[in-house]
């Protein structure tokens, strides 16, 4: 009987740990999700930052070999500029990642609690 009651308490002792460890399972692929969409901010954020850099040099060198003080563009770059312009802008202050970070985090707990909510009888 003694050992029944032991069993007893290792299985309730062993219930809790599972849930404590669940927790701190979906905590941590929160974080992994708020980290992925971080990555892909930074990602995009040197995409654009790269493609200025390419229409800085573009402009530097058409101005060094230009013999005016104007600067001749081509349809192409008409066109990349034309096409950067429409594209939406990317978060790129702090504050800006901050709230996209919060919203994302805000999104997964309210998925978590509605799934939670599913799984209760």
């Amino acid at each position: 009987l003694n050992q029944l009651r032991d069993l007893n308490e290792d299985y309730i002792s062993l219930q809790g740990k599972e849930v404590h460890v669940s927790e701190q399972n979906k905590i941590l692929e929160n974080k992994l999700v708020i980290a992925d969409s971080e990555n892909i901010v930074t990602k995009k954020d040197l995409e654009m930052a790269l493609r200025r850099i390419d229409d800085f040099q573009i402009a530097i060198n058409s101005d060094i070999s230009s013999d005016t003080d104007t600067v001749n563009y081509s349809d192409d770059i008409d066109e990349d500029i034309a096409a950067f312009l429409e594209k939406p802008k990317i978060a790129t202050s702090l504050h800006e990642k901050q709230v996209f970070r919060e919203s994302i985090g805000m999104e997964i707990l309210e998925s978590d609690s509605k799934d939670q909510m599913k799984e209760e009888p």
